[in-house]
């Protein structure tokens, strides 16, 4: 019933505020349950009819609205701005405008800076807004910082070498943030009165966290070395990556690497196998080069014998291990590109961040 109330109201209203206005006694109704509104909505009803019921919609909100603010000129996200004028041969290349400034009177002046704000019509397109370089008249979009701000991070987060490093980071688990166990705890004896305490006392952050042991291997000890048996698939045709000898049943493997830091003495493991868990690892190596040469799904799925489901898996396997192939031979070879001048083109990526 009350639906019915908002729909004619065209807007929505309070039960409590409807029967207030209307004077109807709303004192037994102490906790919400579905028969006193049935019964207040259906005195409502019975109360008012068209002609009292722009009384209605003149209700008090008792959350006041904001006023729309003017456009404002995108501010700099985390010291980054975007907008300035781009003609390299100007003096107000490089130079974002001046921030609009807010009026007594509410209203807001004009961008400084010898800038200007231009708008851009077309017949079969939006209007847009763009900046006005006032010495050289030169015209550009205005761009969210923001948003481009934001996309950078994303790539980045994308292509981002997993570099294992100390895990002592002092700070808890926190799922939502992707923030792993970081707390490392000593413990500690104490003797007083002929009795032993032991307590668990917290350590200080590691400076070697967040320093990876293939950017820095100095500041890690190698510790162990872990092998395991592999099983091997009979009924699966021998696809598994060859070893030297050119053999592909191979029955041990080397595992996991444990490190220890030389600086908290804190021990990790890091697995040297990122097929570890899987089932039927053996097919990846045949199924990569299927995949490199356009195979077929279904064509694959007959050779290999592998459900459509686990194919569709390994892709997305293959694309996280092709990135981070790249990114380590990008490390390897960063060095070459020292005294050499790059440039690099971010239409495309304006393009897509806003």
């Amino acid at each position: 019933m009350l639906n019915e109330v908002s729909n004619r109201l065209g807007r929505k209203i309070n039960l409590d505020s409807a029967c207030s206005i209307h004077r109807i006694d709303t004192s037994e109704r102490k906790i919400h349950g579905a028969l006193i509104d049935t019964i207040l909505t259906a005195k409502l009803l019975i109360a008012f009819d068209d002609k009292n019921i722009e009384q209605l919609k003149n209700v008090p909100n008792k959350n006041k609205q904001r006023e729309k603010e003017k456009f404002p000129f995108p501010k700099a996200y985390k010291g980054l701005q975007l907008n300035f004028c781009k003609n390299p041969l100007c003096n107000n290349y490089g130079k974002p405008p001046e921030q609009p400034k807010f009026k007594p009177n509410g209203d807001y002046t004009n961008i400084g800076g010898d800038y200007g704000i231009q708008i851009k019509r077309g017949p079969n397109r939006p209007s847009s807004l763009l900046l006005r370089c006032k010495l050289c008249k030169y015209t550009t979009n205005i761009l969210s910082n923001k948003s481009s701000y934001q996309e950078t991070e994303r790539l980045l987060n994308i292509f981002k070498l997993n570099d294992p490093s100390c895990p002592n980071s002092g700070q808890a688990e926190n799922k939502r943030k992707g923030i792993p166990e970081g707390r490392r705890y000593r413990l500690i004896t104490k003797r007083t009165r002929d009795k032993e305490r032991k307590f668990h006392r917290l350590l200080p952050t590691c400076e070697h966290n967040g320093y990876g042991i293939l950017e820095k291997p100095e500041l890690y000890w190698l510790d162990s070395q872990n092998s395991k048996s592999v099983d091997v698939n009979e009924n699966i045709p021998q696809i598994i990556h060859p070893d030297n000898d050119g053999n592909h049943k191979v029955k041990n493997e080397l595992s996991s690497q444990t490190f220890k830091c030389k600086s908290c003495k804190t021990k990790f493991t890091v697995p040297l196998d990122a097929q570890k868990g899987q089932t039927n690892h053996q097919v990846n190596y045949q199924l990569f080069l299927e995949f490199v040469n356009k195979g077929i799904i279904n064509r694959i799925r007959d050779k290999l014998l592998l459900n459509p489901t686990v194919i569709y898996s390994r892709i997305e396997f293959f694309y996280n291990q092709c990135i981070q192939f790249d990114q380590y031979q990008l490390k390897q070879n960063l060095h070459k590109l020292e005294n050499k001048h790059l440039k690099v083109s971010s239409d495309r990526q304006h393009f897509y961040a806003n």
